[in-house]
């Protein structure tokens, strides 16, 4: 008797465990039905984090945290750019930051920096930061970023802003 119970339990094993995925399965179609908002809200926020988190590889710009634009300013003579408008620059900026627009920051650029191995980091966080940086690649600028946060980012960093009132 052992013997074949034996031989049906494997049986057996096998069919619970495709019940309970099933069972799983119905359980999870239920809640998605019975709570589309919660659900909603769950994929969204997944959504934004996974797009933080890969961002820099769909746009291939490289992004850096505060300390490490610290690092390139010390260590590299990292070319500063900043995009916001200039009232806002003039509220704040970091020290030998460049205040450029985004329409002609490209142009500007070609004009003063023919150095297209110095790193330059673009500091706004702005829309328009990773158009620009993408060009400036695309032009061949082989080492371009920008500040993670942007200005936020700075100055919750506890780093100091020029300028302002």
């Amino acid at each position: 008797m052992r013997g074949v119970g034996y031989a049906c339990g494997a049986g057996t094993k096998a069919h619970v465990a495709k019940h309970h995925a099933r069972t799983r399965m119905t359980r999870l179609i239920e809640f998605v039905g019975n709570h589309p908002v919660l659900v909603s809200a769950f994929l969204a926020i997944l959504g934004l984090l996974l797009w933080n988190l890969f961002r820099d590889a769909v746009h291939g710009v490289t992004t850096l945290a505060a300390d490490k634009v610290v690092e390139a300013i010390n260590h590299q003579d990292a070319l500063l750019l900043d995009t916001r408008v200039q009232a806002e620059y003039r509220r704040g900026h970091i020290l030998r930051a460049i205040h450029v627009t985004p329409e002609r920051a490209l142009e500007q650029i070609r004009h003063t920096e023919k150095d297209k191995t110095r790193r330059i980091v673009l500091c706004s966080d702005q829309p328009d930061d990773l158009k620009l940086a993408r060009s400036l690649m695309t032009d061949e600028y082989s080492r371009v970023a920008c500040l993670k946060g942007g200005i936020a980012a700075w100055r919750d960093a506890g780093l100091p802003l020029v300028g302002g009132d």
